[in-house]
């Protein structure tokens, strides 16, 4: 996506919990496996930095996304980082950052996938299989 495309599609996402998901993967460059595993206590809120060390799976949560050398420190910018605070508003900031409701935890699948962004198009002013180029 160019950041114009990216930019409207995040515009066309009005829940909170999606649009920093959506945030998070698309900037930062996270799998949504990463994401759903992150908790609070895995991000350092004033170095802007998300520690990766644990990736959801149909088991659960389990240490190590892909391999154990995929450990690794992320950037977050800012935005993305107050998104995120602001979900664990009233939470506990040791528990996971995305929860489908605020007290439920998320199920395998559950993130948009490429026919949900697909679906988010049009409200975005895109068009299908032409993102990205001129």
């Amino acid at each position: 996506y160019t950041h114009e495309e990216a930019n409207a599609l995040l515009a066309a996402i009005d829940d909170p919990r999606w649009r920093a998901l959506v945030e998070l993967e698309m900037w930062v460059g996270l799998r949504w496996q990463e994401s759903a595993a992150l908790s609070g206590d895995r991000v350092d809120w004033l170095r802007s930095e998300a520690h990766i060390t644990h990736v959801w799976t149909i088991d659960g949560i389990r240490e190590y996304p892909k391999s154990r050398k995929s450990h690794r420190v992320v950037p977050l910018p800012d935005w993305v980082r107050d998104d995120m605070a602001r979900l664990l508003r009233g939470r506990d900031r040791s528990g996971l950052v995305f929860l489908r409701r605020p007290d439920t935890l998320m199920r395998l699948g559950w993130t948009l996938k490429s026919s949900e962004y697909i679906a988010l198009y049009p409200m975005a002013s895109l068009m299908p299989g032409t993102h990205g180029r001129a």
